[in-house]
């Protein structure tokens, strides 16, 4: 953590879970994603329900490689991607630069470190990067958000959250989301289950409500959960 942060505050920059400073890594994530999802249908999907337009200023949290940055470049003004991983911002900037395009800033932070100079945001996505926080930083880096972005503007969380149903029995949940992931992948859910914060739905609600947005609607798709909401 820089010096110039609160020796007490959480330290977003360390990498948990896979080390995506590994520039190796990193292709591999990119290649590994693009066999499994269509993410470009995926991201056209999200910048419908962002209602972006040409004139928006949006920041993602946690760009990763940087393709829902590209594609939403195309379409609006300019875009802020920001990541913990260095090595991520090297490799989306390098595609960025690639394919022309040169209006997204890349920036090395997170919820919790990203300094904003400009005119207020108006829209905000993020997907698979608030599960890094503690529940009560999770809280001051919606409220960081919410102090950034003008009245109206528009956020779209998407992580990994626990149904409220499942909160009679945690322990059997955590157990079926490993044993119902390919073998592939069994390993990283453990990893996440037993070194991330995911939290609990009911407490997700709470925190986007408490932080400064009202939501609009939640969707569970597989085992993210997507959360609309509007800055007050």
């Amino acid at each position: 953590m820089a010096s110039d942060w609160p020796s007490w505050q959480w330290d977003e920059l360390t990498q948990i879970g896979t080390d995506y400073e590994d520039v190796a890594e990193v292709r591999a994530y990119d290649e590994r994603m693009a066999a499994l999802r269509d993410r470009a249908a995926e991201n056209r999907r999200v910048l419908e329900m962002l209602s972006v337009i040409s004139e928006d200023l949006v920041l993602e949290v946690g760009t990763g490689t940087g393709l829902f940055a590209r594609q939403c470049a195309a379409i609006t003004k300019h875009v802020i991607a920001i990541d913990i991983s260095r090595a991520m911002l090297d490799y989306a900037a390098l595609r960025a630069m690639e394919e022309g395009i040169a209006n997204i800033s890349f920036v090395h932070a997170g919820f919790l470190t990203y300094r904003h100079d400009g005119p207020p945001i108006d829209a905000v996505v993020s997907s698979l990067a608030l599960h890094h926080l503690p529940d009560q930083w999770k809280l001051v880096g919606l409220k960081r958000l919410a102090g950034i972005t003008r009245r109206g503007a528009r956020l779209l969380l998407s992580d990994l959250v626990f149904p409220d149903h499942t909160v009679d029995d945690p322990v059997a949940h955590f157990g079926a989301l490993v044993s119902g992931m390919p073998p592939s992948s069994r390993k990283e859910m453990e990893r996440h289950l037993r070194t991330e914060f995911s939290t609990f739905d009911w407490a997700m609600r709470q925190i986007v409500s408490r932080a400064g947005f009202r939501l609009e609607w939640s969707t569970i798709e597989g085992v993210l959960t997507h959360y609309l909401c509007t800055r007050l």
